[in-house]
């Protein structure tokens, strides 16, 4: 029997795994915006924040959990941390976040919210769709939802 809540961010797929230097507080499961290049210390590393173009496209990148710190899907990352995140392929499911005042039904597409959660599609590009039924609205928080990539 599969657990009504899981506990891990990636569901399903075989995304490509990244890390980056957080420009923000980073919740797992939050859509993330890839950026310029690190600091002094970290040239390399690309700076990662929220997804902040309500409607825009992709590609798609999740944050992930720091597993293999211990950290759960309930851990945030802060600023400046280095975050775990998945650059998603079509099929990919996740355990992603929904913002407030959004309600979804499997199959409701998806685009971003522009503050790292998903939204029903409105008038922006449809990224992910939902596989379950998650009431947010109105909602004091962003919630968890499961979704496929398309």
């Amino acid at each position: 029997m599969a657990k009504a809540n899981p506990s891990t961010i990636l569901l399903k797929g075989s995304p490509i795994a990244k890390e980056g230097l957080a420009d923000a507080t980073i919740q797992p499961g939050m859509l993330l915006d890839v950026s310029g290049a690190g600091d002094a210390f970290n040239p390399r590393k690309l700076r990662v924040g929220p997804h902040g173009t309500a409607g825009g496209n992709g590609p798609v990148h999740i944050a992930r959990e720091l597993e293999i710190a211990g950290g759960s899907i309930e851990d945030a990352y802060s600023e400046d941390d280095t975050v775990l995140y998945w650059t998603a392929k079509s099929g990919d499911e996740y355990y992603a976040l929904l913002a407030t005042g959004s309600e979804t039904a499997p199959g409701t597409l998806l685009e971003s919210a522009g503050n790292g959660a998903f939204r029903e599609l409105a008038s922006g590009v449809a990224l992910a769709r939902a596989l379950e039924t998650v009431d947010n609205d109105p909602g004091t928080a962003m919630a968890r939802v499961k979704v496929e990539i398309i």
